[in-house]
């Protein structure tokens, strides 16, 4: 018996779970072992340090920061909270990008 199919956007229910319970079993025979599809790359293409950053990835170079103070409702007793106002990351080849936060 064939697994019901559900349209793309349907909710996934609990009573079609339960109704396909049974039958996951047959969803394993029909999914293939992973494969490499592609040939590794050349080796002189390859990072020789595994621990070093490629020069695309970008890594966090600043943060600026402010407190502000919030109050409870009852306007007496208030907490200081430390709020993110930008981070800048820069990638090895000097890029940089900036993100802001509006709180």
């Amino acid at each position: 018996m064939p697994l019901p199919k559900i349209k793309k956007g349907d909710a996934i229910t609990a009573r079609y779970l339960n109704r396909v319970s049974g039958q996951v079993d047959e969803l394993i025979e029909a999914v293939n072992p992973p494969r490499q599809r592609n040939a590794p790359r050349a080796p002189a293409l390859q990072n020789e340090e595994p621990g070093e950053e490629p020069p695309t990835s970008y890594i966090e170079t600043s943060r600026e920061t402010s407190t502000v103070q919030i109050f409870d409702q009852a306007a007496e007793n208030y907490a200081e909270i430390e709020r993110i106002e930008s981070i800048t990351l820069t990638n090895g080849n000097g890029d940089k990008l900036r993100l802001v936060f509006n709180n």
